[in-house]
């Protein structure tokens, strides 16, 4: 199921990276650009030792991630619209797709998803990471379904959760992954610059982002297939149980 999964996204990444990138730069650019002032800050106390910097820098990183996964959430949802459209043989435009999701509930979500990820990390790392991959797929979840937030977490959870290694191998590694060409290329070059960090940034989103999201909106549409063939056969073997306890009495 993990090539299947790959090879679905990488076919639909490459019909589509025309629209998927134009979202990417749609989405994250700005992102990254009212993120600026707070790249500044963790590059000026990133060395501190004393409160005030720690402070400064712990903030900061709070509100990198919700930034970041802000981004990602909304991103997911424009994704899946482009994905749902590839695989149906249609054409979507990027503007309209925008204006089809439930944006201020994908926000809202990615906020919490955050604040929760963050929470957890704070405790220990391996809860973040528990709740990181148990929440990996809340985005396509609330844009596929149209579910409440706390309906997206309890089905996200419950899809998560009988395939673990499936959605850690297709979607949490890459996107812990996704910024470490960013990193590499920021300390081998001399682009140490806030602005060229963003321009990293936005084109990391473009090229690494679009993927992740792709693949992301993949394994719904593949946890939701299996899902779906497994009431029937849930159901037939509930029935022929109910069958055999009436032969029995």
């Amino acid at each position: 199921m993990i090539r299947s999964v790959f090879g679905t996204a990488l076919g639909t990444y490459r019909r589509r990276f025309g629209a998927i990138a134009l979202a990417a730069v749609a989405i994250f650019a700005p992102l990254d650009l009212l993120l600026l002032p707070v790249t500044t800050l963790m590059q000026r106390y990133g060395d501190a030792r004393d409160a005030k910097g720690l402070l400064f820098l712990s903030a900061s990183a709070a509100v990198g991630i919700v930034a970041s996964l802000i981004g990602v959430t909304i991103f997911a949802g424009v994704i899946e619209a482009l994905v749902a459209a590839d695989q149906e043989g249609r054409e979507t435009p990027i503007f309209a797709a925008l204006g089809r999701l439930p944006v201020l509930r994908l926000m809202l979500a990615g906020v919490l998803v955050s604040v929760l990820v963050f929470a957890g990390a704070l405790v220990f790392f391996v809860p973040g990471l528990v709740i990181l991959v148990l929440l990996s797929i809340i985005g396509p979840m609330i844009a596929i379904k149209r579910l409440g937030i706390w309906a997206a977490m309890r089905r996200s959870t419950r899809l998560v959760s009988r395939h673990i290694r499936l959605v850690v191998v297709t979607v949490t590694i890459p996107f812990l992954l996704e910024d470490a060409p960013v990193r590499l290329l920021e300390r081998i070059t001399s682009l140490e610059t806030p602005l060229a960090s963003v321009s990293l940034d936005v084109l990391t989103s473009v090229f690494l982002g679009g993927l992740v999201g792709v693949l992301e909106v993949t394994l719904v549409h593949t946890l939701l297939n299996e899902e779906r063939k497994r009431r029937p056969a849930l159901a037939t073997s509930s029935e022929a149980g109910s069958h055999e306890s009436e032969v029995h009495a």
